[in-house]
Order: C-alpha cells, then sequence, then structure tokens
C-alpha cells in the first residue's frame, strides 16, 4: 500500500463507534438518496458499527481488515445477516474513504454503483466520470469490457489511497492483471489516452515483459 486514503485520521485513530456513526451520518445526509434510503443507511450503518465493535484491532482500519475476512464471507453467504439491506453500511464507509479495503474485497463489489450515489464534484465520481469518458472513446472494446475497465480503475483508487487516475502506475496495473484480468487492456488504453502513461497501450502478456523498446541501432545490430 502507497498512500493512505484521503480521510485517514479516523482510520488510524482507535476505533470508536460513536465517532464512526457520527462521520457516517454526515455523508449520509450529501448522498443522493432520498429520505427513506437516508435512513435505511444510517439503520445498516449501525449494524456494521456493532459488527466492527466486535471485531479485534485497536484502530478502525484494523477492526475492518478483521471484519473483510471474519464477518463479511459469512453475511455473503446469508449467515448472520443484521438486516435486508446488509451492504449498505459498507457502501458508504468504502468510497467515503473512512477505510481502505483489500482488492479481494473490493473484486466482488459493486463499486461504481455505489460511487454514483456520492455528490456530483465528490473526487471519486468525478475520476469515475472521466474513466467512462476515457473508456467509451475506445472502440474496440465491448460495452462489458469498458465497465470492468472502469470498475478496475475505480478499485485502485480505493486500495492506494489515489486522489485521481493520474497516480496509477504501470506496477498497479501489472499487479492488479495478475490476479484480474477482465478489463486491463481497456483500463490500460484509457489510461493511455488520458496522458496517464507516456507510451502505447500494452495488452496481455505484454504488460508483464521486463523488455523494453530497442534503439533503431539495436534494432539493426540485430538483422
Amino acid at each position: 500500500m502507497k498512500t493512505l486514503p484521503i480521510k485517514p485520521s479516523l482510520a488510524a485513530q482507535p476505533y470508536g463507534r460513536s465517532a464512526l456513526l457520527s462521520l457516517s451520518d454526515q455523508i449520509i445526509a450529501s448522498l443522493r438518496f432520498n429520505d427513506e434510503d437516508k435512513s435505511r443507511a444510517r439503520n445498516a450503518c449501525q449494524h456494521l458499527a456493532d459488527a466492527l465493535s466486535r471485531c479485534r484491532g485497536r484502530t478502525l482500519q484494523h477492526r475492518w481488515r478483521s471484519f473483510e475476512k471474519s464477518i463479511w464471507p459469512l453475511w455473503q453467504k446469508g449467515v448472520g445477516r443484521p438486516c435486508v439491506l446488509w451492504t449498505w453500511g459498507v457502501r458508504v464507509i468504502v468510497p467515503a474513504r473512512l477505510v481502505v479495503p483489500t482488492m479481494e474485497w473490493l473484486s466482488d463489489v459493486r463499486v461504481n454503483q455505489w460511487i454514483m450515489r456520492f455528490p456530483a464534484k465528490d473526487p471519486l465520481v468525478q475520476q469515475h466520470n472521466l474513466l467512462l469518458k476515457a473508456t467509451a472513446g475506445i472502440r474496440w472494446a465491448s460495452a462489458h469490457s469498458q465497465h470492468l475497465a472502469v470498475c478496475s480503475g475505480l478499485r485502485l483508487l480505493l486500495i492506494h489511497g489515489y486522489e485521481g487516475v493520474h497516480q496509477i502506475h504501470d506496477e498497479d496495473l501489472k499487479t492488479l492483471s495478475l490476479r484480474y484480468s477482465k478489463g486491463m487492456d481497456v483500463l490500460d488504453a484509457a489510461l493511455c489516452s488520458l496522458g496517464v502513461f507516456s507510451r502505447s497501450p500494452k495488452r496481455g502478456s505484454t504488460r508483464h515483459s521486463r523488455r523494453r523498446l530497442l534503439t533503431i541501432p539495436e534494432l539493426v545490430d540485430g538483422c
């Protein structure tokens, strides 16, 4: 992990249920939800806070990692779910950068749909729109591949705490594509079109090649 999230103060502090709920209430108030859904989100956050209170760890971040490993997998299987909208608590705190999720956890959630509910001026929403426009310009890519690319780009921002796509590195794509290859070629091409990488797009195995481009004299010598 290269950097902390944009809002690292709460995650790094000793865990406090009331502090988490106070901040989550502020976040929910800004979401593009109707009043009924905001009430549901607050209820879900209370259940999430209860679950985190049962986890081990000194800080919110420590407890989140414990939650990822011990409680979330059970909820996914339908075991011990606290409410019908059991995903709504994490739907609030993860895109708000209150915790740093792992890629393993993020791979199973619809991160783009969560981000769309945040205010239009939210940095992640703006980066989401930027990725949508960039991938839409890649004509050889299917709509599904474009969708996967956008989701992968957003996940990279969340797990590394990046504010924008221009902070993404080549190594980030290499590491991600080793385990989650779908949509990576489209994301690579999109980032090149945005000027994130000063090179031509890479596909598949060429992304992991350590070979550099040969100079003209070297190409001649190899003939």
